[in-house]
C-alpha cells in the first residue's frame, strides 16, 4: 500500500455516531480509510454495505479492536502500521463513551475502563503511530467535548477523561510543531449520536447509594430532554471534522455548537467562584 497516493486516515469508533458519518464522507472524498471497530471486517462490511458496493474494497479496511484491552490495542497498532506503512495523513481518535452518574457509586473497574477507552487508548495510538504520522507531516484530531473544559454533576469521570485528552492535545501541539505535525481537540456540544445509548451509569448496588436515587431519576429525565429538545444534527460536527482534515492549518481547539461556545464564553468572562455558585443553583433547581 505504500504506492497508494490517496490521503490515508486511521479512525477509531466507526460503527456509529460521528465516526460512522465521518468515514462515509471521507470515502466520498476518495480517502483511504482504515477504521477500528468491534467486530472487525465482518461487522464493518455489514455497516458500510452501501459504501462497499460503490468503492474499491481497498479504500476501506477494518480492524477488530477493543480499545480497553491492551492486547487488542497492540494488535490494532501492528495492523495499522502494516496497512499504512507509507505513512498516515490523519489520525482521528473518535471512539469513546460516557460513564455517567455519581462518582461515589461508580465501581473502580468502570472508572478504569472509562479511562482506558477515552484516554489511554488515544494516547498510546498517538505515541505508537507518530513515526508514520511524522512521515507524512500529518495531523491528529482528538474528539473531546464541552465537558473537556467545563464540568457537570454526574459527568465527573467522563469529564475527567476528556480533560486529560485536552491536556495531551495541547502538550503535543507544542512538542510536534517543529515536525509540522498538527493536532486539534474537537469540542462538540449536544448532538444526536448514540452517546446516550452507549453511556453507562454507575450501579445502585449498595443500600447507602440509594440516597442518589431521586436525583438519578431527575438526571435521566434531563438526559431524555436533551435528546429530544437540544441535541442537533451530528452532520454539523462531521463537516467540521472534514474541514479540519482538509484545511492547511488547524487550531489546537475547535468548539462546535451553541452549548460549547456558550459554556466557553461563560467560563472566560465570569469569575470562577461566581460561575460555580450559579451553575450549582441551576443544576439543583432545574436538572438534578
Amino acid at each position: 500500500m505504500e504506492n497508494i497516493r490517496k490521503k490515508t486516515v486511521f479512525i477509531t469508533g466507526i460503527s456509529s455516531g460521528f465516526g460512522y458519518l465521518v468515514t462515509k464522507m471521507l470515502l466520498e472524498k476518495d480517502y483511504l480509510v482504515v477504521g477500528a471497530l468491534r467486530g472487525g471486517e465482518s461487522r464493518g462490511k455489514e455497516i458500510f454495505a452501501e459504501q462497499m458496493d460503490k468503492i474499491n474494497n481497498k479504500s476501506l479496511l477494518f480492524i477488530d479492536t477493543h480499545l480497553d484491552q491492551t492486547t487488542s490495542l497492540n494488535f490494532c497498532i501492528e495492523q495499522v502500521s502494516q496497512l499504512l506503512s507509507g505513512g498516515i495523513d490523519i489520525l482521528i481518535n473518535n471512539a469513546g463513551y460516557g460513564l455517567l452518574g455519581p462518582i461515589e457509586i461508580q465501581e473502580e473497574t468502570q472508572i478504569r475502563l472509562q479511562f482506558e477507552t477515552n484516554f489511554f487508548a488515544p494516547l498510546f495510538l498517538i505515541k505508537k503511530l507518530l513515526p508514520l504520522i511524522r512521515k507524512r507531516q500529518g495531523r491528529i484530531l482528538n474528539l473531546s467535548s464541552l465537558v473537556g473544559f467545563n464540568v457537570f454533576p454526574f459527568y465527573g469521570t467522563y469529564s475527567a477523561s476528556k480533560h486529560a485528552i485536552e491536556s495531551i492535545t495541547e502538550a503535543l501541539y507544542y512538542e510536534l510543531s517543529e515536525f509540522n505535525v498538527q493536532i486539534c481537540a474537537i469540542e462538540p456540544g449536544g448532538f444526536r449520536t448514540n452517546f446516550s445509548a452507549s453511556s453507562k451509569m454507575g450501579l445502585l448496588d449498595h443500600p447507602e447509594h440509594r440516597m442518589y436515587e431521586k436525583r438519578i431519576k431527575r438526571f435521566n429525565k434531563f438526559l431524555n430532554y436533551v435528546q429530544e429538545k437540544i441535541e442537533k444534527d451530528p452532520v454539523i460536527v462531521t463537516k467540521k471534522i472534514i474541514e479540519l482534515c482538509e484545511a492547511k492549518k488547524i487550531p489546537v481547539r475547535v468548539r462546535v455548537g451553541f452549548e460549547a461556545h456558550f459554556n466557553w464564553i461563560l467560563k472566560k468572562i465570569m469569575p470562577d467562584q461566581l460561575r460555580i455558585k450559579i451553575q450549582d443553583w441551576l443544576y439543583k433547581t432545574f436538572f438534578f
